[in-house]
């Protein structure tokens, strides 16, 4: 019986991991200037696979939010809807998404495993239709700070996918 009691408590924890895994290599600059585009166009986020969880829908909003509001500090002019000027349009999409709710965190605290995300953003010359860069993103909320902190880390792991994509764009200005 207590062989039996341990087999199905490590089987609950494994079907809790997470699959979301960070990408190889490091993350290539553009090896050309963003800052030479007068006109920039940030298009809607997309989600390739979007996980099962309650949380990863609201996950994708916050997302883009962020995203939205830290690139226009980036690029001032940056236009986020109507027609697509030529210029540099960035294209994120989140790949794979698993976003544990706070509810989720205080019912049943590290069980449900870690959150994590994993986001490209295509950077395309549109007068030339040439991709300039496609750098991958991964950010994490890990299980067992998340359960410590109800679910704080998993939100903040949402600030920090929109954050590096951010800080790319900055630092290839």
């Amino acid at each position: 019986m207590k062989t039996l009691s341990i087999i199905a408590v490590l089987s609950l924890l494994g079907g809790c991991m997470t699959q979301i895994h960070a990408p190889e290599g490091e993350v290539q600059p553009t090896g050309e200037s963003l800052g030479a585009y007068s006109k920039v166009f940030l298009a809607p986020l997309r989600v390739e696979q979007l996980g099962t969880g309650p949380g990863d829908i609201g996950a994708v909003a916050d997302v883009e939010a962020e995203l939205l509001a830290c690139m226009k500090t980036v690029f001032p002019g940056l236009r986020a809807n109507g027609d697509m000027p030529k210029g540099l349009l960035m294209e994120p999409v989140i790949t794979d998404i698993k976003k544990v709710t706070a509810y989720e965190r205080v019912l049943f605290g590290f069980m449900p495993g870690s959150s994590a995300v994993l986001m490209k953003v295509r950077f395309t010359d549109t007068a030339n239709r040439r991709v300039i860069a496609e750098p991958v993103f991964y950010a994490r909320g890990f299980a067992m700070s998340g359960a410590a902190t109800f679910g704080i880390t998993d939100d903040m792991m949402l600030d920090r996918i929109a954050d590096k994509a951010c800080d790319y764009a900055k630092s290839n200005l």
